[in-house]
This record gives C-alpha cells, sequence and structure tokens, in this order.
C-alpha cells in the first residue's frame, strides 16, 4: 500500500536525513511498518543553515519520501500575490499525490491540508483518514481557513 501524508509540518534536511516535529514524524515512523512507501507533501525550511531542534526527529523508514511544497500565508499583500502562483502548483502536487495513492491521509489545520481537503473530493473512492489537531469548539476563536477545513470535514461528500 502506498500512503499520502498530507501536512503542514515544516521539515528539514540535515546530514542527509529529513526531519520535522518528533510527535509526528515518531506517528509515520510506526505507520511505516505497515505500508510498502509512505510520501509525505510538506514543506520545508528555506535555510539550510537551519539544525535540527531537540523537539525534532528523523524518517527511519527507508520507504519514505519527502514531496516538497513551497510554504504561503496571506498576511499581507505581497504574500497574497505570491499565494496566487503557489497555491496552484501546490494543487497540483496534491493532485498528483492523490492518483498514485492507495490511501490518503490529510493532517488539520494549515494551509496544507486545506488545500489537500479540497483535493481530495476528486478521489471519492480512494479510502481516507484525516488528524485535526485544532479545536472543535463552535464558540472558540479562530481562523476562518480552520472553521473551512472543519465543514470539509464534516462533509461526507
Amino acid at each position: 500500500m502506498h500512503l499520502a501524508i498530507f501536512s503542514h509540518v515544516k521539515h528539514l534536511w540535515y546530514e542527509d536525513r529529513c526531519y520535522g516535529y518528533g510527535p509526528f514524524v515518531r506517528e509515520m515512523n510506526l505507520w511505516s511498518k505497515y505500508t510498502r512507501s509512505i510520501t509525505v507533501l510538506a514543506t520545508t525550511y528555506e535555510s539550510s543553515k537551519i539544525v535540527p531542534d531537540g523537539i525534532d526527529a528523523a524518517y527511519t523508514s527507508t520507504q519514505f519520501k519527502l514531496l516538497e511544497v513551497p510554504g504561503f500565508h496571506l498576511l499581507s499583500p505581497l504574500a497574497i500575490l505570491a499565494a496566487m502562483f503557489k497555491v496552484p502548483y501546490i494543487f497540483i502536487k496534491c493532485l498528483g499525490l492523490m492518483a498514485k495513492a492507495d490511501h490518503i491521509h490529510i493532517r488539520c489545520p494549515g494551509n496544507v491540508g486545506l488545500i489537500a481537503c479540497v483535493a481530495q473530493i476528486f478521489f471519492s473512492k480512494t479510502p481516507k483518514s484525516t488528524k485535526y489537531a485544532g479545536n472543535w469548539d463552535p464558540n472558540s476563536q479562530q481562523p476562518w481557513s480552520y472553521r473551512l477545513q472543519q465543514a470539509i470535514l464534516r462533509n461526507r461528500f
């Protein structure tokens, strides 16, 4: 089985090993024992001078592959302009990876997760799972994009 994971966790390459947020990476390392291959679509740190932090962990699986996409945000006019080019690129990468996957796993909330939530609609027959690590309380203060992701994940379509 080929598992495709879509995550907001930033990754970094250090001494020929890929690192990411420790709890996430340890979970993926466990899942790799039950799959033929795992591909994670996620962002990476822009600087090559960043070293792993104490909370970071390395992937141990030999079946692991990282598909790097650019990060983006919508917090300034210039960033919005840049996102207009990055989002379609990330969406196409999501579609390509989902087409090859036997199982789709989306990690939310996050920008990559939001794009993957929309892209997965085109793969209704592919088994999916999601992990939403945010607050489901409807009265809590949350960005609108989190509420959009919740609405998409609640919908059986």
